[in-house]
């Protein structure tokens, strides 16, 4: 009876062992191909981070590629100024690029590179059309193509000088003082060299402004 009871005893031990070592071998399957699924995971994600670093580089490449011609890109740039005008790419020209007009319709390519610092420091004359550039997308290149739609181009301009109706001079009479003057300088310098202008129109402008005194000026230089 008691070696029947001691048999017992062991089979359930070996029983409870078996059963053990079944957990542990199950277990054991599992946990690797869980970590395999999450190493697969892991990989998957730094592929994709990997393209996504890739294709942000290439575009870089383009960027700087692009950025670099940009810079080296020459835009024409038209003083609108009767006089001798200058563009520097600092403050009071000191250390920096200094360009000159020495009269209106001049026109002077200007680097691009050296255009964005005039515009910055100078971007009240753009937008009041002392100087233009030669095209809209010039104007959208430097982020100041909201003036385009604003400014007189060169033949807006000849149009409003050759005084042809009463609205022509309602517009110069609206001109902030610099443009004003280079208007008036432009008309009296036509006028000295025998242009015709319609005499009632032009008697409008002379009781409105003191274009008499840049005729004057200008037959006293003949």
């Amino acid at each position: 009876m008691a070696t029947t009871r001691k048999t017992t005893k062991k089979t359930d031990i070996s029983d409870d062992i078996l059963l053990e070592d079944n957990i542990v071998n199950e277990t054991s399957e599992k946990i690797p191909k869980e970590m395999l699924d999450m190493m697969a995971t892991y990989a998957k994600q730094i592929e994709e981070l990997q393209k996504q670093l890739d294709a942000k580089n290439s575009e870089n490449e383009i960027f700087k590629t692009e950025d670099s011609a940009n810079h080296n890109k020459m835009i024409k740039v038209t003083s609108m100024l009767n006089n001798t005008y200058n563009l520097t790419t600092t403050k009071r020209g000191v250390g920096g690029r200094t360009y000159t007009f020495e009269k209106y319709g001049q026109t002077i390519p200007i680097r691009y590179k050296d255009l964005l610092d005039i515009v910055s420091l100078y971007s009240d004359q753009f937008e009041k059309g002392w100087v233009i550039l030669s095209k809209k997308q010039d104007y959208i290149d430097l982020d100041v193509g909201y003036m385009y739609d604003d400014i007189f181009d060169k033949n807006k301009l000849e149009k409003i000088i050759s005084l042809k109706t009463k609205g022509d001079v309602d517009i110069i009479l609206e001109l902030e003082d610099v443009m004003l003057d280079s208007v008036l300088s432009l008309i009296a310098e036509r006028i000295s060299k025998g242009f015709n202008y319609d005499f009632n129109i032009l008697e409008m402008l002379k009781q409105e402004t003191d274009i008499n005194d840049y005729i004057n000026a200008f037959n006293e230089d003949k």
